[in-house]
């Protein structure tokens, strides 16, 4: 995450209270890194960041990867720092930040 100045931004611009960033790092052939960050958007910090690494490229294994990390990890983590996660409302967009 090279340009936080930038996400604070593209967040501000778009009304969102949180971001979730995610990103994937190709390590070798078959095992890839998966990682997630939760950002609340007005206080400017991180709410929790995790990774993982897969053993296959897959669909079924990419799912399997981003589903734990958001479900076990990234939604719990934020429910223990007082975001009240029941009222998210998720809207996907795409954008490139950084060099």
């Amino acid at each position: 995450m090279s340009c936080h100045a930038c996400i604070w931004d593209w967040a501000h611009s778009r009304g969102a209270d949180y971001v979730l960033v995610g990103w994937v790092q190709k390590e070798s052939r078959l095992i890839l890194s998966v990682g997630m960050i939760l950002l609340d958007a007005q206080r400017q910090t991180v709410v929790k960041a995790t990774s993982t690494q897969i053993r296959d490229d897959t669909d079924r294994m990419w799912l399997a990867a981003t589903d734990y990390l958001l479900k076990k990890d990234i939604l719990s983590g934020a429910a223990r720092s007082g975001v009240e996660v029941e009222k998210f409302a998720w809207r996907q967009e795409v954008g490139v930040f950084g060099r």
